[in-house]
């Protein structure tokens, strides 16, 4: 009996109940089309169009150093405050909370600072803003301003002009 024979001999054959004696196997095939990379093929084509992929990467890298060189410098001023204490019976103590002081600052000081600046400084065409930030679990506030290197004058002065109000009020509180 040949192969063939025995193959087909196999497929008709049934079993008592009707079925077939041997299992049949269905294939299907995959709707969704093959989604992986593959590394080796990309590779090969990076090679191929190197010429293409080194021109892009350098025009990329051109465009990048012209736009830090034409940039502006922009730096940071930063001021740092630590709110003062007085002793009492029981040890130190603040002589504001550290969140009231940033309120004020924020909320009252800074503003009147970069008000009366406009007024003197009319031609000051971009005024700059004024960042307040307290520390976690300290009692240290920081101020900071962002901005060109030829106003630093200026922005010295604004920093300085909201310290000294923070100082009047709390030599006001302390009765000084």
């Amino acid at each position: 009996m040949s192969q063939q024979q025995l193959k087909h001999q196999l497929l008709t054959e049934n079993d008592s109940v009707g079925h077939s004696a041997i299992p049949t196997i269905q294939i299907m095939q995959n709707p969704y089309p093959e989604d992986e990379i593959d590394l080796i093929d990309l590779w090969l084509v990076i090679v191929k169009r190197k010429k293409e992929f080194f021109a892009v990467l350098a025009g990329i890298v051109m465009v990048g150093l012209l736009f830090a060189f034409l940039m502006p410098a922009k730096y940071h001023y930063h001021a740092s405050l630590e709110i003062g204490s007085v002793a009492n019976g029981k040890g130190n103590e603040l002589i504001e909370d550290p969140d009231s002081v940033v309120a004020k600052l924020k909320n009252s000081y800074i503003p009147l600072v970069l008000q009366d600046f406009q007024i003197k400084n009319p031609d000051f065409t971009s005024i700059p803003e004024i960042k307040v930030t307290l520390g976690k679990k300290t009692k240290i506030i920081d101020l900071e301003i962002k901005g060109l290197e030829v106003n630093q004058a200026q922005y010295f002065q604004l920093i300085s002009s909201a310290m000294a109000k923070l100082i009047a009020d709390h030599d006001r509180i302390m009765g000084l």
